[in-house]
């Protein structure tokens, strides 16, 4: 997606973050148009209202705090700023929830993903 951006918007700064090293590393290799940044979602390494743009595509399912994560995406983008963001639902892979919690492994991997309204309370 940082590329895409880079290409729509070849006068503006991307940066793109990832938590997990090795998906920094493969984005780093992949291009160098744009900066990549290991980073918590919970945590940002960057100033305030320093961007105008925060995009991310299937990530804060996966955040524990995302209320928190999305506080951090607040205070990094500047006044009128925008954050768009996609990611999967309370019913999305379903299954392998299910599957899962027959099996014991709910274990190791607990948490559900989001429902809507606790989307909607973080935004809030």
């Amino acid at each position: 997606m940082a590329q895409q951006l880079v290409q729509r918007y070849p006068v503006t700064q991307v940066v793109g973050i990832d938590l997990a090293e090795g998906m920094v590393a493969q984005a780093r290799r992949r291009s160098r148009d744009y900066q990549v940044v290991q980073a918590d979602a919970e945590m940002l390494p960057f100033l305030p209202g320093q961007f105008d743009l925060i995009v991310s595509n299937l990530a804060y399912q996966w955040v524990e705090k995302f209320g928190q994560a999305f506080f951090q995406n607040y205070q990094t983008l500047k006044p009128r700023g925008e954050f768009i963001a996609s990611f999967f639902g309370w019913h999305s892979l379903r299954e392998l929830f299910e599957c899962l919690v027959a099996s014991g492994a709910h274990d190791f991997f607990p948490r559900r993903l989001p429902a809507l309204q606790d989307v909607e309370q973080a935004l809030h």
